[in-house]
C-alpha cells in the first residue's frame, strides 16, 4: 500500500491513497522551509498537529500489521521529514497494541 502524506501532491507519484490530513500544515511547512524555525521546533509542532488524528494513525498501524505500507513525500532525507515522525508514531501504536493488557 502506497499512501501519499504530502501537503502538495506531486502527480509523478503513483499512490493508492492520499491522506493530506497527515501532512504538515501550510504554515508549519513554510516556516520550516523559510528557516523561521529549526527541526526540533518543526517536529514539536508537527506532532502537536497530528495529536488529534488517532483514527488515521490507527488505520495506518492496522494497515502496516497486514502488509507493507509506503509513506510518500517529496523530501529526500527522511531524517528531516514528517514521514519519519509518522513511522515512529505508528511503530509505537503497533508495539503498544501487541502487548497483552492485564
Amino acid at each position: 500500500m502506497r499512501v501519499c502524506v504530502m501537503r502538495y501532491i506531486r502527480t509523478e507519484y503513483d499512490f493508492d491513497e492520499c491522506w493530506q490530513e497527515l501532512a504538515p500544515s501550510v504554515g508549519l511547512l513554510h516556516a520550516y522551509q523559510r528557516k523561521e524555525i529549526d527541526w526540533e521546533e518543526y517536529e514539536r509542532r508537527y506532532l502537536k498537529e497530528i495529536a488529534d488524528k488517532d483514527a488515521l494513525l490507527q488505520k495506518l498501524a492496522d494497515m502496516a500489521r497486514q502488509g507493507d505500507v509506503t509513506l510518500l513525500c517529496w523530501e529526500l532525507d527522511d531524517r528531516r521529514c514528517h514521514r519519519r515522525l509518522l513511522v515512529e508514531k505508528i511503530g509505537r501504536l503497533i508495539s503498544d497494541n501487541s502487548v497483552p493488557q492485564a
